[in-house]
């Protein structure tokens, strides 16, 4: 919007009144030039920055392409090495009941991928792919975690927790294709490996997969720890889908309670208007879903 109005200005600047020794011919002609000028210069600033901010603006107020606002927006903690970094997915069923192994896997995002230019669409149906920090940051890192014991915004969204008894925590994936509106991804589905054995050290994974994107799955990661031994419980009904159609106000109350089918290899379907697979590029039609857990811990003895 900035380049929108300065062009304006530039062209304002330049628009003289015409020396009263000119022709009255001449300056007829001149007007006529400049008025010309004006439209053509116009239209272009329309057409080169409206389609810009039409296909790629983040989500601002008074913007017509906004990404849901929900209880759990906020940016995401920056991906880093000691964070997360391009790895497998875990599995749920990977470590079932039982101790977690002394060294288990630690998640991450994959498949390792490139952030696409601000300006740019992917050709193809691709999720998580952009990096503005207006929305979460980083994508590819669109898997998180923050405790809200004491409220629903009171922590950062983190990729590591330390569990802690008697907290309650939320885990939060964004859902962005970042297609073009017209780019729609199908049979769209997420699952989470929410693994049930007891150990210290316990890694998670956020999988979104369509059958016609490029990739066809990325992947998120969390990883959870406490120096005592624990498991992970999810919380029933607590399974939240919220986007620009299925609303969710402040106070948690709307959206789309999700069965626990995204506990399972078969996944649960997303969509915009309906939870069909089928999901639309653009910010607009981007989701958010959240669910809470709570770490059990052995009586200490």
């Amino acid at each position: 919007m900035g380049k929108y109005v300065g062009r304006h200005s530039s062209i304002d600047e330049a628009e003289q009144s015409p020396s009263p020794k000119r022709r009255s011919f001449l300056r007829s002609k001149w007007t006529w030039v400049v008025t010309t000028l004006i439209a053509v210069a116009s239209l272009t600033a329309t057409v080169t920055f409206g389609s810009l901010n039409f296909s790629k603006d983040p989500p601002q107020a008074g913007n017509v392409f906004n990404a849901p606002v929900t209880f759990f927006n906020g940016p995401q903690a920056p991906i880093t090495k000691t964070t997360t970094e391009p790895n497998q997915p875990v599995s749920g069923s990977l470590y079932q009941n039982g101790p977690c192994p002394d060294n288990p896997r630690k998640a991450g995002w994959g498949p390792a991928r490139d952030i696409l230019p601000r300006d740019k669409f992917s050709p193809l149906p691709s999720f998580n792919s952009d990096n503005f920090p207006e929305v979460i940051g980083d994508e590819r890192g669109f898997f998180g975690i923050r405790d809200v014991t004491y409220g629903e915004q009171s922590e950062p969204w983190r990729y590591s927790m330390g569990m802690e008894p008697g907290h309650t925590y939320r885990l939060r994936i964004f859902i962005h294709n970042s297609g073009d509106q017209d780019t729609v991804a199908k049979g769209t589905r997420l699952i989470v490996g929410l693994p049930t054995c007891t150990g210290r050290r316990i890694a998670t994974s956020a999988i979104i997969s369509a059958s016609n994107a490029n990739p066809r799955e990325v992947w998120g990661g969390v990883n959870l720890f406490s120096d005592r031994v624990f498991n992970i419980a999810y919380l029933n009904g607590s399974a939240l889908y919220c986007n620009n159609y299925f609303k969710c106000s402040d106070g948690g109350e709307g959206g789309v309670r999700l069965s626990e089918d995204f506990l399972t290899s078969r996944g649960a379907l997303l969509g915009y208007d309906a939870l069909n697979g089928e999901f639309r590029g653009n910010y607009d039609f981007s989701a958010f879903f959240s669910f809470r857990i709570k770490p059990q811990f052995a009586p200490e003895r």
